[in-house]
């Protein structure tokens, strides 16, 4: 799939600080989401009825500890990833993986042997592969259906409230070849189970980019990396690809002057902006710096 050949990425001031004085873009796993819908895919009996199952909020550190919930991890072939799952467990999962008990010892308790070996089919199949995948994710500023870079909620939410800064980046630039960029679709609804001759990597295609509608203000896109190793989570940028720095409205002016000389040591081809309020309009404008 075509991409576009500019995309922006916000960050955290601090976060934003490191991968421009690092030349390193951090790639998250899905334990890091905030959103705790995104990811779970849709089905009756792994996204079991939530509200009425009282160890939902159960964290996963607590549940492998019952030897209810070893045989569980045991049995699904999840024992080799519970380091990593409990050290590393987010709320999302936290409540994917207890509700994930319940229906298991549900159906396990009821000698449903059938449900039992889809929810094993599943998790062996997809969420072992899952665990191994990592993502980055950037906005389109030049779709003309969707908002404006200057766009509130982008500052809001993904640039510390507009303390921090986004980086415009050259998609093209060669060494992005080892990743798919890969265009996020908004839906009412999860990306049902597959049917058994899917294979791995198509739902975790499609699951890792199917989205609620109510982030259609990100028009986002997402750098894939299957396979990725868990314990370098980082990849290195070269400079040549940042092409633009804009920094958010409300950063103070000593981290405005760390950012520019950054800029001056690493990227000096790269233009610095400084978003700023509009006259009249409720959105932002930039002045070049």
């Amino acid at each position: 799939m075509e991409y576009p050949k500019e995309l922006h990425r916000f960050f955290s001031y601090q976060r934003g600080l490191e991968t421009l004085q690092n030349k390193q873009l951090y790639f998250a796993d899905f334990l890091s989401y905030n959103d705790p819908q995104e990811i779970l895919p849709g089905s009756k009996e792994l996204i079991p009825l939530l509200t009425t199952i009282d160890s939902y909020r159960t964290s996963v550190t607590e549940l492998v500890e019952t030897e209810q919930g070893k045989e569980m991890f045991d049995d699904l072939g999840l024992a080799p990833t519970l380091g990593i799952m409990a050290v590393k467990m987010s709320s999302t999962f936290s409540c994917f993986f207890a509700g994930l008990y319940g229906v298991y010892s549900y159906y396990k308790n009821k000698n449903k042997k059938r449900e039992l070996q889809k929810i094993k089919f599943f998790v062996q199949n997809y969420l072992s592969l899952l665990m191994k995948t990592r993502t980055c994710c950037f906005v389109n500023e030049s779709d003309e259906t969707q908002p404006k870079f200057d766009n509130m909620l982008m500052w809001t939410y993904h640039a510390d409230g507009h303390n921090g800064l986004s980086i415009k980046f050259d998609t093209f630039a060669k060494y992005w070849s080892n990743f798919e960029f890969k265009k996020v679709t908004y839906s009412d609804m999860r990306i049902p189970l597959p049917k058994d001759d899917t294979t791995p990597n198509e739902f975790v295609w499609k699951i890792l980019t199917n989205k609620s509608k109510c982030w259609k203000f990100e028009n986002e896109f997402r750098l894939v990396a299957l396979d990725m190793d868990n314990n370098n989570p980082f990849f290195h940028i070269s400079p040549e690809s940042v092409l633009e720095i804009r920094l958010g409205l409300n950063m103070s002016k000593e981290n405005e002057r760390k950012i520019i000389q950054v800029r001056d040591n690493f990227y000096p081809h790269a233009v610095i902006k400084k978003a700023q309020i509009s006259r009249f309009n409720f959105r932002l404008d930039y002045i070049t710096l």
